[in-house]
C-alpha cells in the first residue's frame, strides 16, 4: 500500500497502526480513518470529526492541497477482530467496525486523551486529568467506568 498525493490518500502526523490481514489504519491528512489493504485499495474511509468531510480523492482544480488536521490524538489501535479504536484530541472516542461503521463512546470522554490501550473486553483510555476510563462489553468495565488515581 502507499499513501501519498498521487493515490488520492494523505496520511496525517500520527502513525499506522496494522491489521492481523495486512491491513494498515490511519488517519488522514484531512482527519479522516483511512484502512487500505494490502493490495493499496481503500477499504474504508470514514469521518471521525463531527463535520469532517472525508474525499476520496483531490480537492479539485485551484483549491491547493488539503490543509493538515490538527493534533490527531493518540494512535490508533486495532483488536484481533479487525476493530479500531480512536480518541480524538476534542475528546471524542469511539470505535470503527470491519464494516466500516463508525459507534461514537463518548463525544467528550475527557479533555485530553494521551493514550489507548487494549484490555481483555474492550479498551481503556489515559486522560491527561489523571483518569483511566474503560470502554468495552459488560462484564468487565461497562462504558464510562472512571478510574481516577489515589491522592
Amino acid at each position: 500500500w502507499r499513501a501519498n498525493a498521487a493515490s488520492g490518500v494523505l496520511a496525517g502526523r500520527g502513525p499506522p497502526a496494522f491489521g492481523r490481514d495486512g491491513s494498515v489504519a490511519f488517519v488522514g491528512i484531512d482527519g479522516s480513518l483511512v484502512v487500505m489493504e494490502p493490495s493499496g485499495d481503500v477499504r474504508h474511509r470514514v469521518a471521525l470529526d463531527r463535520g469532517a468531510l472525508a474525499t476520496a480523492g483531490p480537492t479539485g482544480p485551484g483549491s491547493g492541497p488539503p490543509r493538515p488536521a490538527g493534533d490527531d490524538g493518540p494512535p490508533l489501535l486495532v483488536d484481533p477482530a479487525g476493530r479500531i479504536a480512536f480518541a480524538r484530541s476534542s475528546g471524542r472516542v469511539g470505535v470503527v467496525g470491519p464494516d466500516g461503521r463508525v459507534a461514537i463512546a463518548s463525544e467528550r470522554l475527557c479533555a485530553s486523551p494521551l493514550g489507548i490501550a487494549a484490555t481483555p473486553r474492550g479498551f481503556v483510555v489515559g486522560c491527561a486529568e489523571g483518569y483511566l476510563i474503560g470502554i468495552g462489553e459488560a462484564g468487565g468495565e461497562e462504558p464510562g467506568d472512571t478510574h481516577q488515581p489515589e491522592p
